[in-house]
């Protein structure tokens, strides 16, 4: 391949749906995007924020309690990652030609 063919396929002159990338990488793309988002719903929505159920993170003991901070930051962690996954959501729709710089 010459520079300037890599170059193009590199860096993009724009961004939209019309470049054939491949059905295999949308699909896979797609599961991405899918555990990406279901990962982020059970950080936000768990009691614990997945610390102890998914993490197995120990409780700790105290007075206030410092679980509290700990689900916290869990959540935060899974309201990040729901931010992504919109943004997969939003190249999956719309600028698919994206997906190989993802």
């Amino acid at each position: 391949m010459k520079e300037n063919e890599i170059q193009n396929i590199v860096i993009l002159n724009e961004a939209n749906n019309k470049k054939n990338i491949g059905r295999v990488n949308t699909i896979m793309f797609g599961i991405i995007t899918l555990v990406t988002i279901l990962r982020s719903l059970a950080h936000i929505f768990l009691p614990d924020g997945g610390a102890n159920s998914i993490a197995t993170i120990i409780r700790f003991a105290g007075s206030p309690d410092p679980n509290a901070v700990i689900y916290f930051v869990f959540s935060l962690w899974g309201l990040s990652q729901l931010l992504m996954g919109v943004f997969y959501i939003l190249v999956l729709a719309k600028y698919r030609n994206l997906i190989p710089l993802m």
